[in-house]
Formats: C-alpha cells, sequence, structure tokens
C-alpha cells in the first residue's frame, strides 16, 4: 500500500494508543490522503484521549471497529505479547495490517523464544487464509545511512562483500536484522554466543550495573558472496544516568 499518492483518503484505524501508537500516528500526520477512522485499546480513556486528540472514533473491541468503520489499513500497536489476537482478528476479516517487529514474544521484545514462533506462525497462516496483507514496519530502511548503504551495495561500489559488521543497542536487535537482510540477503545459517556479567545480560537488571554485555551472533547469508555475517548486540547501563548510552547501530562493511 502507498500512501500520500492519489486524492482519496486512506482510512486508518490504530489499535494500541499507547506510546508506540503516538509515534506512528505523528508519522500518518504527515500523510495529507491518511485519515483516522478509529482509536482502539482495551483501556477506554486511552482510545477516548487519542481519539479526542487526533480524530476517529474510540473502541475497546478490534471486531468492532473493523465491522464499523471498515478501514484501508489496521495499525497494530500493541505490546508483543498483546499482538497477535488483533492481528489475526484483522487479517482473517480481510484488512490489510501493519504490525511492529518483532512479530510476537510472550514475554516481551528481549525475550523471543521458540515456543512464539508457532503463535507468529498462526498470524501469518490466517493472513494467507482471510486474505489480509500483514505488514512488518521497516522503517529504519528509510534512515539517510541506510539508503545511501543500499544504493552502494546495489550499484556495486563495495564490490563482493565478504564480511559486514553491525553494533546495536538491544532494544533495536530486529530492526537491525531486517536492516542485515535488505542488504545481504536472506540468512542461512546461524551461531552465537553472550557475553558479560550475568547481572548485566537482561535490560531489567536490579539495581543496575555499570557494565557491560554482549551478544554476538554470526549469521551466513546467500546473496552477493557473503561468507559471514557479525551482529554485535551490545549495550551498556549507566547507574548514575540509568539510560542506554551506546550508539544505536553502527554498519562496518
Amino acid at each position: 500500500m502507498v500512501l500520500g499518492v492519489g486524492a482519496i483518503s486512506v482510512k486508518v484505524a490504530i489499535v494500541g494508543c499507547g506510546g508506540i501508537a503516538r509515534r506512528h500516528i505523528h508519522g500518518f500526520q504527515q500523510v495529507p490522503d491518511a485519515e483516522f477512522v478509529a482509536m482502539c485499546d482495551v483501556q477506554e480513556g486511552r482510545a477516548r484521549a487519542c481519539a479526542a486528540e487526533y480524530g476517529g472514533r474510540a473502541y475497546t473491541s478490534v471486531v468492532d471497529a473493523l465491522e464499523t468503520e471498515a478501514p484501508d489499513l489496521v495499525d497494530v500497536c500493541t505490546r508483543e505479547m498483546d499482538r497477535d489476537v488483533p492481528v489475526i482478528q484483522s487479517v482473517e476479516r480481510g484488512f490489510t495490517t501493519l504490525a511492529e517487529k518483532p512479530l510476537f514474544a510472550a514475554r516481551g521484545p528481549y525475550t523471543v523464544m521458540p515456543h512464539d514462533v508457532p503463535v507468529a506462525r498462526r498470524m501469518l497462516d490466517a493472513s494467507d487464509a482471510g486474505g489480509g496483507e500483514l505488514l512488518m514496519a521497516s522503517n529504519y530502511r528509510f534512515g539517510e545511512y541506510a539508503q545511501g548503504l543500499k544504493a552502494m551495495i546495489d550499484a556495486g561500489e563495495l564490490n563482493e562483500l565478504q564480511y559486514v559488521h553491525a553494533s546495536t543497542r538491544l532494544a533495536c536487535w530486529s530492526h537491525v536484522i531486517d536492516l542485515l537482510r535488505w542488504f545481504c540477503g536472506d540468512i542461512v545459517d546461524v551461531a552465537a554466543a553472550l557475553g558479560g556479567p550475568e547481572e548485566a545480560r537482561t535490560r531489567t537488571s536490579s539495581p543496575p550495573a555499570l557494565s557491560r554485555s554482549t551478544a554476538e551472533p554470526a549469521l551466513s547469508h546467500h546473496s552477493m558472496g557473503l561468507r559471514a555475517l557479525e551482529v554485535d548486540a551490545a549495550f551498556v547501563l549507566a547507574a548514575e544516568r540509568r539510560a542506554w548510552v551506546n550508539p544505536i547501530e553502527e554498519f562496518e562493511v
């Protein structure tokens, strides 16, 4: 779906009215043809607040919102553990649906487990069965640095890629993997190692310690003759600032 190219408005329904939703809403506000028709959240107050501020009607039921408003695009902005139900409800009824990454994670984005995969596959199966296209948010591809590197790779300016090293903070791991697949092709082999103090290997360490933890997957790709690829998903937690101080991402080719 391409927004902002015609005179007919594109009706958008937002599902989940938390912080991420507001970021998405601000993006849609840059598109002249986008029109909000529904703000949906299990907390009625949130839905009403977003509807009052940005437009559309407030709903607590995804199905009611879909059946009443018939949106052109459903943007599911819920947390990872709450994403499967609204996505399935939308795509199985034939609605084009946008979701964040990772597609599903019962314990949150930092702890994707093997048992999350069947749930994500059910979401894809529902899309195939119902005819509603399921899209993933790939917004990092539109950054100036990503566009520039992709153009250089496609033009052959870097010759045959042999090795790529990417660094990111833990919160952005799924976006960086998406970029690596975009740059280098599909992943065919994975190996990984986790280092650093045990208490620093999760974002929720308490009390926070001034320490460094790294997760280093080595990914092999098919295309462009790439032999090996390493991602350093590193993060630093400063006790005095309680903030993530490392760069969001860095690529070395």
